[in-house]
């Protein structure tokens, strides 16, 4: 049975039921009766490691490797989340940038590249889309600034 207090439902995964576990896995708590903030939310998400470290999403990815979550109804980054909880909102006309990746030089980048998932505030800038492009590495960027 179900771990959680009045629930007669089969456990499926980590002693929940299978509304339970959705339920955790969406909102990080398994109680219908207290919505979690966007914070209790992000911090669900997140393997935490030192401060100097990248903080890995593990909760979805776009195609594009970046962690997303649902704000407000919207889909945000993780990173842009992480900006806004943490340092204070975007600037207008600014992208938040991963400086983590753009000090790793032998990070070739891409969707596989881990800087994409770091959720680390401390990691994270506001830079123009100019300058956020410029930083990049892919081989189209690269190829780029050659021409």
């Amino acid at each position: 049975m179900c771990s959680v207090d009045g629930c007669t439902f089969p456990s499926r995964k980590r002693g929940w039921c299978n509304t339970h576990y959705s339920r955790w896995y969406q909102t990080g708590t398994t109680d219908d009766r207290v919505p979690p903030t966007v914070e209790d939310r992000f911090w669900s998400k997140v393997d935490v490691r030192g401060p100097d470290e990248c903080w890995l999403w593990t909760a979805s990815l776009d195609p594009k490797g970046y962690g997303k979550m649902y704000v407000d109804g919207h889909l945000v980054g993780a990173h842009v989340v992480a900006y806004r909880l943490f340092v204070g909102p975007v600037p207008a006309g600014h992208d938040v940038d991963h400086q983590c990746h753009n000090d790793d030089l032998t990070c070739a980048g891409g969707p596989t590249c881990l800087h994409r998932r770091c959720a680390n505030f401390h990691h994270l800038t506001a830079a123009t889309r100019q300058e956020n492009l410029s930083r990049g590495r892919g081989p189209a960027l690269t190829a780029a600034r050659y021409r």
